[in-house]
């Protein structure tokens, strides 16, 4: 099985027209040794801009002196490399790996763009994700759901997982906690009948788990059906 997971901006106003000025500005501040930060990998397919960023930090480690036989401090470099993406279709900035990478990306790359350009988290309501997916023609059965503000019997107010839950439960708990539930696990089928496991946090992360052959496919059709046109 394998998974893609990535973390979602809204980036407002954007079009293809405008990913032509950031890959110029990308390749401008291309990455080079001793540089704080820079972009690398990068390719325009008309719609879609993809982007590697490498960052180089500084840290200090312990080392053991042999001449004074004690610990000192030494100062080294440590590199990563995040990759993300810029969609002028679905007006999105698309941050891959782990969520801690996603601050990272939109850090380098508020400089670059447009002054009128905004970047702005994703906020998404439970009932409006499960609408917009069927409406896109894909087939979904949640197992999981999580409220963050469940009302428990005697006033008792807390964090809820519920796990292996029926259609009816759901349609209850959303209607009820609307604005509460943080993360949605579901089943998805594609039109074609092929089914992956999305995890979704109403902040913006995705995570999509199937086949390696299925896993790009029903990213770009939930993306679809989630986002729409720009």
């Amino acid at each position: 099985m394998e998974s893609l997971a990535a973390f979602l901006y809204h980036l407002d106003p954007i079009d293809t027209a405008d990913l032509v000025d950031l890959e110029d500005a990308f390749n401008a501040k291309s990455y080079e040794e001793g540089e704080t930060y820079g972009f690398r990998s990068i390719f325009n397919d008309g719609s879609r801009l993809y982007a590697t960023l490498v960052r180089r930090t500084a840290t200090m480690v312990p080392r053991f002196d042999l001449e004074t036989l004690s610990l000192v401090d030494e100062e080294i470099f440590v590199y990563s490399e995040i990759d993300f993406s810029v969609d002028a279709v679905h007006g999105l900035l698309e941050v891959f790996g782990p969520m801690r990478n996603a601050p990272k990306v939109s850090a380098a790359l508020r400089p670059e763009l447009d002054p009128e350009a905004r970047l702005s988290r994703v906020h998404l309501v439970p009932s409006e994700v499960l609408g917009r997916l069927k409406d896109g023609g894909l087939k979904c059965a949640v197992q999981r759901l999580t409220v963050s503000q469940f009302r428990h019997a005697e006033g008792v107010v807390g964090r809820f997982d519920a796990m292996s839950v029926t259609e009816a439960f759901v349609e209850r708990v959303v209607g009820q906690y609307d604005e509460e539930i943080g993360r949605l696990r579901m089943d998805v089928t594609l039109p074609d009948g092929r089914v992956v496991v999305l995890s979704i946090s109403m902040s913006g992360q995705l995570r999509i788990i199937g086949l390696e052959q299925d896993v790009e496919p029903a990213y770009s059709e939930i993306k679809a059906a989630l986002f729409g046109q720009a």
